[in-house]
């Protein structure tokens, strides 16, 4: 089982007057401190059909969420740097 397009987008929660769950202060960013909570639940389940996530967005080239405006990597893709299910 993989978990596909796993994404956070904190804006929407402003948009419509909401508080977002994970903070704009967060370490590394609200998007980091989401990815973090995705990796750590599913790392957490023991059935060893789970492999992972499947994080793509094939539609933009650079999507602002993980890109900045010159298609820069925001510092959020080093998230699954540290996973690996031992």
């Amino acid at each position: 089982m993989i978990l596909v397009e796993a994404g956070y987008r904190p804006y929407v929660y402003e948009e419509e007057g909401r508080t977002p769950p994970y903070p704009v202060d967060a370490p590394g960013g609200p998007r980091m401190a989401f990815l973090e909570a995705v990796n750590q639940t599913l790392l957490g389940i023991s059935d060893r059909r789970i492999k992972g996530i499947f994080w793509w967005e094939p539609a933009s080239a650079c999507d602002r969420d993980y890109f900045d405006a010159d298609c820069n990597a925001r510092p959020v893709i080093t998230v699954f740097d540290r996973y690996k299910r031992r």
